[in-house]
């Protein structure tokens, strides 16, 4: 098996131009010259309209703080609102149309600046048109008088069928206390020869009354 050996690390003496820093990253054991020491975590987010944001930038520099550090939109104004308290982030919350467009984050150190970019899209949400009401056709006028509307026809009314009448006639033989029951009807006889029950018991009284007479 293979031996290690630890030795001591000597990083080198480094002289950076102006525009660079001395950069430290925790993945690297000597610190090192950087003109690009800012850099943008996300540069690009892309959001619907109502949505929040959060910008973040890395600083590859010890000793930054808040007060190193800028954020600015596309016009160079500065940003306050919504910054972090070590000055990294950038919160942008309900976002709309005029939030979109560029950020930018700038740090400096010992008279050096970098500066690291962000990209920012909302998508808005799009509204149906409210459809317009549609107009009824009018109707010009011709100067020609309007006719009157004429009789309007009568309604119907329900077929009613009224009985027709019939008329009984009993006729009483006096002799014999029989009596025979026709029936009719206007212009025409409908039954005969049927015995008429329940004679008036006065009626026949009265019958025999005129036989004893005649």
């Amino acid at each position: 098996r293979g031996r290690m050996k630890c030795s001591s690390l000597t990083c080198p003496a480094l002289t950076c131009r102006d525009d660079e820093i001395l950069a430290s990253r925790d993945d690297l054991c000597c610190p090192y010259c950087e003109s690009e020491w800012v850099e943008a975590l996300n540069p690009t987010e892309k959001v619907e309209e109502g949505q929040n944001v959060v910008f973040t930038c890395q600083v590859d520099a010890g000793d930054v703080t808040k007060e190193d550090i800028e954020w600015a939109d596309e016009d160079g104004d500065v940003i306050s609102k919504g910054v972090s308290k070590d000055g990294m982030r950038l919160k942008i919350t309900k976002c709309g149309a005029d939030d979109a467009g560029t950020y930018t984050c700038t740090a400096s150190k010992d008279g050096a600046e970098s500066t690291a970019s962000f990209e920012l899209e909302v998508v808005i949400k799009e509204v149906e048109p409210t459809p317009e009401p549609t107009a009824e056709p009018t109707t010009e006028p011709t100067g020609e008088p309007t006719p009157e509307p004429g009789p309007q026809p009568e309604p119907e009314l329900p077929l009613v069928i009224k009985p027709k009448k019939s008329q009984v006639k009993c006729k009483v033989n006096t002799r014999k206390m029989q009596g025979y029951l026709h029936h009719y009807r206007p212009g025409r006889k409908v039954s005969e020869n049927q015995v008429c029950k329940n004679v008036s018991s006065r009626r026949g009284r009265e019958g025999n009354q005129e036989m004893q007479q005649s």
